[in-house]
């Protein structure tokens, strides 16, 4: 069995990756094993995710994106049939439109899913072993750049009551 970790999704909390996401991973054979929620962004495909543990048989970023394009997909049908815009209720993306394959009537738009793969390991706890210092490295990130917020903040605020002396 193999183990990842990986991040998920864009602007996904906790509530809505267990009760959207994991149901549908579990019937695919896979264990989340742990989770938590980050301000990670890395301007591509996940911007506030969800950082996971997760062990199971196969190639796991397969599986995480099928799940994630199956969800989504569904997800974006359901919308539709009760006449909504994509995304009218859903305050997160899972998938992410990524080319067009065939053309005239048998175009097929192609989506991918919002992941990112931290690591893949071979045994089934290793995933696991490392989550806390994996997850420690992005709330240290996420301290880091509130520290940097606020010391613009504090400039601006300093240039301003000195420009006004």
């Amino acid at each position: 069995m193999a183990s990842g970790n990986f991040l998920i999704g864009d602007n996904i909390s906790i509530e809505q990756f267990n009760n959207d996401i994991i149901p549908l991973l579990e019937e695919k054979g896979y264990s989340v094993n742990d989770k938590i929620k980050t301000n990670y962004d890395d301007r591509q495909l996940v911007k506030n995710p969800t950082l996971i543990s997760i062990k199971g048989q196969g190639d796991l970023e397969k599986g995480i994106n099928s799940t994630l394009i199956e969800f989504g997909e569904k997800r974006s049908k359901e919308e539709r049939e009760r006449g909504l815009k994509n995304n009218e209720i859903h305050s997160y993306q899972v998938y992410t439109f990524s080319h067009h394959e065939g053309t005239g009537k048998k175009q097929k738009s192609i989506n991918i899913g919002n992941f990112k793969t931290i690591g893949v390991y071979s045994k089934d706890e290793t995933a696991s072993e490392l989550f806390s210092a994996i997850a420690q490295k992005y709330m240290i990130k996420e301290a880091e750049n509130k520290a940097i917020s606020a010391m613009k903040q504090i400039r601006r605020m300093l240039n301003t009551k000195v420009k006004d002396i």
